[in-house]
């Protein structure tokens, strides 16, 4: 089963909000996300969560929940050129598929200086792929 917390969002909230209220509805999205998949793993399911795990906390406390829950942490990590996120961003943006939110060249710039790189030293399975 696959999670998604950008739908969830758009689902429940729409589109326009300001950052305290986007912090607050995600962090409200996704617990209620993690608690379904919770149940799922422990019940022997396999979950995507597709929360993005841009900060290594995060990606810590979700390998030890998902721990807890007896089951395996995979990270996917699509490694790919800022020359190519923005080409892909521009394209992405003309036609904004249902389920996503609309990201400014401006957003990208402030996202990628907030991302920090997974590495193996993290204790997880990491597959990367290059784009």
């Amino acid at each position: 089963m696959r999670f998604s917390i950008d739908e969830w969002m758009l689902n429940f909230y729409g589109e326009i909000m300001s950052r305290a209220e986007f912090d607050e509805r995600s962090e409200r999205c996704e617990k209620m996300i993690w608690n379904i998949a919770e149940r799922l793993l422990l019940l022997g399911f396999s979950v995507i969560l597709d929360f993005g795990f841009w900060k290594r906390e995060k990606r810590r406390e979700y390998q030890t929940r998902i721990n807890k829950a007896g089951a395996h942490m995979v990270l996917y990590y699509v490694q790919t050129p800022y020359e190519v996120l923005q080409r892909r961003l521009e394209t992405r943006n003309k036609k904004l598929p249902d389920g996503a939110f609309y990201i400014s060249a401006e957003m990208l710039q402030v996202f990628v200086a907030q991302f920090e790189y997974p590495t193996e030293a993290e204790g997880f399975e990491m597959v990367e792929v290059r784009s």
